[in-house]
């Protein structure tokens, strides 16, 4: 009978244990999904990224076939640039705001036809806009001029750049992320929602 008690409270004291042991799993807080703002901040960090290095890839070209005080000019882009890809590359989605990258390089680019203001970051749509390959590309639109402003898709939902066809029309809701440089208004853009639109 000894040995048949002893083999009870065994047999308990696994149950309470193991018990112990779901319970413990159970009270492990969870890792919540992304909120669909959370997701919408990571998007444009990564579309944020792409385009500084779109923008480094511009000011090294520009850079080795430059002297004087132009390369001096472009060596200061491209440490602002290195700079600002560090800060972007290591940074917490949720920390991150479109304000604080949507600015020209300072002591570089001063702005077009003499103004140096940007205003601020809103989102805006186009009725009838479209790529003509897969991005990161170059955004056509209805009423484009050879003046601008142009835009240059660097970010996508849920960053499926398979999901914007080449030359299938949208309309989109963009979200500006930061200046390109170029002689005339250009930005480089975030699709924050687009739907076709018949042609």
């Amino acid at each position: 009978m000894k040995g048949k008690t002893r083999w009870l409270w065994l047999a308990v004291a696994g149950m309470a244990l193991a018990a112990c042991a779901r319970a413990g799993t159970a009270a492990t807080p969870m890792q919540a999904a992304p909120t669909a703002t959370e997701a919408w901040q990571s998007e444009c960090l990564h579309a944020t990224v792409r385009a500084l290095e779109m923008e480094r890839k511009t000011y090294s070209g520009w850079l080795a076939q430059a002297s004087g005080d132009q390369a001096e000019t472009y060596r200061r882009a491209l440490a602002y640039l290195d700079a600002a890809l560090g800060e972007y590359r290591s940074l917490n989605p949720r920390q991150f705001r479109i304000a604080n990258v949507y600015r020209y390089i300072p002591g570089v680019v001063t702005g077009w036809y003499g103004t140096g203001e940007l205003g601020q970051p809103k989102p805006f749509v186009l009725n009838d806009a479209w790529v003509e390959h897969s991005p990161p590309a170059l955004l056509f639109y209805a009423g484009m001029s050879r003046s601008g402003p142009f835009y240059t898709v660097v970010g996508v939902p849920r960053d499926d750049f398979s999901a914007l066809k080449p030359g299938v029309h949208y309309r989109m809701v963009l979200q500006p992320l930061m200046p390109a440089t170029y002689p005339f208004p250009a930005f480089y853009v975030c699709v924050e929602k687009f739907e076709a639109v018949e042609k």
